[in-house]
Order: structure tokens, then C-alpha cells, then sequence
């Protein structure tokens, strides 16, 4: 709201309409850290911005999220010796400093061609930003994580890497658009053929790769794949609803001392995949519904 004009000329008003469903409209009960991704043709850049230094001399400094000095940076507190965070150098177990050196200069040359030095790895040498943090979230009997212990800050993290994840993926996907045969979708001829007259409002589409989950390939599909088995197998049989409960003894029992579910969304993912794994089990090799002919599941937050 700090950008909108005339602020004066708005108001707040509470609805109190006692007709409203309170179970929408009513104050959240838990405490959850959320991040609010913004769609559009404009994504790129935006998370260019993540940390800003300024220097005595007034100079500008800026802290990408793929630089080694974000981590630090953003949160000191799981970071107190200021270790560096994730950078697409990190060297694989069983892999020399001549190979990543060799693989540094590969993403140097990527970067004068006009790509960014950031995003997934080029070469498999190196650690994935995933792979990261995967072993940053574990848990190591006898060792003190920080991270484990943030609460909400734990939460707040866990969202950055999300952000951080799927940012460096679809980077790789916007800079790599030839290998993914971008070409053979005319952006611009569709847009004229739409109706499109002004030439601003023409931008250049970014293709997403069916590996890209949650994006319109990647969902068409899935989409087919379950028409292929309705129309071989017929209409389902069974609808299976499970749900995670944060009240489940696999979870309070891991819990450290003062510690509540919602701070562990960590725990809370890796107890229901174990759950579900188990519940599939039951279903497709014990058959205790009966024999299972095809299936199809989808994991939802």
C-alpha cells in the first residue's frame, strides 16, 4: 500500500457479517511462515536483489541468493562462524579440486555467452543447491544443528531454500531454452494470431520442460497418464484420502525439548513419507484392499 497514490482517499472496513463462514474468515490459529511468489513475464531478476550491502564509501554491494555469502549473511544466527553457504563449486565425495577447477571454468565461459553464474551446476561434479541442503536439514545424533532449534526462523529457511531451489531451476530452463527446443513455439506468431497489437505487451515465452513439477507440461502429462488408465482399466474403484497428523508419536517423540510440530516442518515431512511409503506397501504388495491393477497419487501441502 506504500505505493498507491492518494493513500488518504482509502479506508479499512471490518465485515462483520455473521453469515460469513468464520472457519474462512476467522484469525489462523497456527504459526506459519509463508512466501508469496509472483507470477508474470517479469519474473526474471527477481530475486537478483536478495541481500544489499552498502559500503562506507555509499558504494552498493549485492548478495545474489546463489552466492556463497548469502547464507551468512541473511541468517548469522545458523551461520556463527560465518561459513560459507552453497555455491555451484562444492566438490562431490571422490572428486578433486582439478576436476571442479576444471568445471569452474566451464560456468565462467557459460557467463561471458550471456548465461548467469548460478543456478544448478553445470557439471556433475559439483553439489547440487538441493543436495546442500538436504544435508543441512538432517539429523545427526550427538551433533548440535542450529537450524533444527529456529522455530519460526527454522521455518523461514525452510521456505528461502524452496524459493532458492526452484528459482535455480527455472534459471537453468530460462538460459537453456535451445536444448529445450524452445523454437518450436512461436511466441510471437501466436501472440499476433491472438489479437495482440501492441508490440510491449509481445514478450518472449519461456518454455518449461516436462520435469518441471507443478508446470503445464509436467501436469498435461500426468493428466494423460491417468486418462490412459481409466480408459484401459475403467473407472476407479477406490478414493484413498491420508492425512499427516502433526499429533503423531513419530513426531512428538523426535521433537527436542520445547519444541512443538509446527516448529519442525522437516520432521513433519519425512514422518508422512514414511507413512505413505508404508500405506503403498500395504496397498500394492500385501493387497489388503485386493489386487491393484493400476494406481495413481498426488501429494498435496
Amino acid at each position: 500500500m506504500g505505493h498507491v497514490e492518494n493513500l488518504e482517499d482509502y479506508r479499512v472496513e471490518l465485515n462483520l457479517d455473521q453469515r460469513l463462514d468464520q472457519r474462512t474468515y476467522n484469525v489462523p490459529l497456527t504459526s506459519e511462515v509463508a512466501a508469496v511468489w509472483v507470477e508474470g513475464s517479469e519474473c526474471y531478476g527477481q530475486f537478483e536483489h536478495s541481500v544489499l550491502l552498502q559500503g562506507k564509501d555509499r558504494s552498493i554491494h549485492v548478495i545474489r541468493s546463489y552466492n556463497a555469502c548469502y547464507n551468512p549473511l541473511s541468517y548469522p544466527v545458523f551461520f556463527p562462524m560465518g561459513e560459507l553457504g552453497w555455491h555451484n563449486c562444492i566438490p562431490e565425495v571422490g572428486v578433486t579440486m582439478a576436476q571442479v577447477d576444471r568445471a569452474r571454468t566451464i560456468i565462467k565461459k557459460h557467463a561471458k555467452n550471456g548465461g548467469d553464474d548460478d543456478g544448478e551446476p553445470i557439471s556433475n561434479t559439483c553439489v547440487s543447491v538441493r543436495d546442500y541442503y538436504c544435508y543441512k536439514f538432517q539429523m545427526r545424533t550427538g551433533i548440535f544443528n542450529p537450524i533444527l532449534y529456529g522455530r519460526r526462523l527454522c521455518q523461514q529457511f525452510a521456505i528461502d531454500t524452496y524459493i532458492k531451489i526452484e528459482s535455480s531451476r527455472l534459471d537453468y530452463m530460462r538460459n537453456n531454452q535451445d536444448t529445450l527446443r524452445a523454437d518450436l513455439y512461436q511466441g510471437l506468431v501466436d501472440s499476433m494470431h491472438s489479437g495482440e497489437g501492441s508490440a510491449e505487451n509481445v514478450g518472449r515465452c519461456t518454455v518449461l520442460s516436462s520435469s518441471f513439477i507443478g508446470g503445464p507440461h509436467d501436469m498435461r502429462h500426468r493428466y494423460i497418464d491417468v486418462m490412459a488408465l481409466v480408459r484401459k482399466y475403467g473407472k476407479p474403484d477406490v478414493f484413498l484420502t491420508m492425512t499427516c497428523n502433526p499429533n503423531w508419536d513419530e513426531i512428538k517423540n523426535e521433537l527436542y525439548p520445547g519444541q512443538t510440530p509446527l516448529d519442525r516442518p522437516d520432521l513433519i515431512t519425512r514422518v508422512f513419507r514414511a507413512k505413505l511409503e508404508a500405506m503403498r506397501k500395504m496397498l500394492m504388495e500385501k493387497d489388503i484392499l485386493g489386487k491393484v491393477k493400476a494406481y495413481i497419487y498426488v501429494v498435496e501441502f
